[in-house]
């Protein structure tokens, strides 16, 4: 479904890195090419764009030419660019999908200055656009200052874990967090790829905040499940001890059948305090196998998935849909990967 979203807006996503290109080329960075250089890298990277086609997709419901959400659609995939690099700084991360990442080899300070040029571009490309209203930009602007905060909010939840702000994993915000760390910048492209267009904002967001939930879950699911449900050896969640869906699961499973030892063995290594090395996740792994929870996991995520897809059909209801397959029912059909 990824390739069929991205092959129909192929055209969009070309000249939505034109408008990126244009910026880049009048901005001082021009003087300073070794710093062109890495802002350049960090857009080159491969990713599925997720969030720009998400604002095209809500364009469509419209019938409105997709012109004007060209500069939108660039505005949140910076935003997502220079996100990543923040998030790599303080999960400790050395490598993103296989590629080292920027901080560990520039250094922090270089890459916090990467991520602020990069979110800064995320405002010109929007200024630039003569196909937007001043009005819409000003809306646009304030939808996305309000959005960082929530991604801060979301990032700081993450880490107030293993600082102590959570006396147990019960009264964590997990699903809070996601809201905030994923769903946000979602819902945010869902927003503003509307308002770009005329549509309803309120009700893309609604489904952009969903998918972005769905996607966030999908992903940490990922992150410690192969595909045949065996846990992956080299779980970067794992690694870091973090109180993402699989291990919550764990824990309720275990508040089901009664399992005190496991349960405070489990807390205590996900706040530091269980005295192992860090990578000794074997215990882990048995208990994950034990109870089902890749399964369990696996129910929740598709029951998500369809609701998502029924929100995707009722917004494509609503609008004009061109073609055979709304753009928007491909993107929640890769999203919940069905």
């Amino acid at each position: 479904m990824y390739a069929a979203l991205s092959d129909r807006y192929a055209e969009d996503l070309t000249a939505m890195e034109h408008l990126v290109a244009e910026v880049i080329a009048h901005s001082p960075l021009a003087d300073l090419p070794e710093l062109e250089k890495l802002v350049r890298h960090q857009l080159d990277g491969e990713g599925k764009q997720l969030r720009p086609l998400l604002s095209l997709a809500v364009a469509d419901l419209t019938g409105d030419s997709r012109a004007r959400v060209h500069p939108v659609a660039a505005a949140v995939e910076l935003y997502h660019r220079a996100s990543l690099i923040l998030d790599d700084i303080q999960d400790n991360s050395d490598f993103r999908r296989g590629v080292r990442t920027l901080h560990t080899t520039v250094g922090v300070g270089m890459a916090f200055n990467v991520a602020g040029i990069i979110r800064s571009m995320s405002y010109h490309v929007v200024d630039r656009s003569p196909e937007l209203r001043a009005e819409d930009k000003l809306r646009i602007h304030r939808r996305l200052d309000s959005t960082a905060i929530c991604l801060y909010i979301g990032q700081s939840i993450d880490l107030g874990w293993h600082e102590g702000w959570y006396p147990t994993y019960e009264v964590f915000p997990y699903d809070q967090m996601i809201a905030h760390k994923t769903g946000a910048l979602f819902g945010c492209a869902a927003w503003i790829g509307a308002c770009a267009a005329g549509g309803d904002p309120r009700l893309a967001e609604s489904f952009g905040t969903h998918a972005g939930i769905l996607y966030q879950l999908f992903d940490d699911f990922d992150d410690v499940f192969a595909r045949d449900g065996d846990v992956h050896s080299d779980s970067q969640d794992l690694r870091g001890q973090k109180p993402t869906a699989p291990i919550l699961t764990l824990l309720t499973v275990l508040a089901e059948t009664g399992n005190a030892r496991d349960i405070q063995r489990l807390t205590h290594w996900l706040s530091g305090m269980h005295g192992q090395a860090d990578d000794d996740t074997t215990w882990i792994v048995r208990l994950l196998a034990e109870h089902g929870v890749a399964e369990r996991l696996q129910r929740r995520l598709s029951q998500m998935a369809e609701r998502l897809l029924e929100q995707a059909h009722n917004l494509a209801a609503g609008g004009h849909i061109p073609g055979e397959v709304p753009g928007i029912e491909l993107l929640a059909r890769a999203v919940g990967r069905t």
